[in-house]
């Protein structure tokens, strides 16, 4: 892994699939747009760290976590069967 991205893990209160699903959405981009800084390309955006910390996320209880990743993972694997 290149020295110019942070790497970060989460503590056992967060279901990293939910925290993946949770990115695939637009929620988070309001956050981006409001603090984050374009450079040369509007399509990129780039924002400190102790900023990205600082995001707000919704997430619920943990067992909650837990069901909405499942069935966005079901859900992603029935999108795909039936793409093929």
């Amino acid at each position: 892994m290149s020295p110019l991205y942070t790497v970060f893990s989460v503590d056992d209160m967060i279901n990293k699939l939910y925290l993946e699903h949770y990115f695939k959405t637009n929620r988070w981009h309001q956050f981006m747009f409001l603090e984050g800084n374009s450079g040369a390309r509007s399509d990129r955006f780039s924002i400190s760290d102790s900023t990205f910390f600082e995001m707000p996320i919704q997430c619920p209880v943990l067992e909650e976590q837990e069901l909405i990743a499942l069935f966005f993972d079901r859900l992603d694997s029935l999108i795909t069967l039936h793409q093929r």
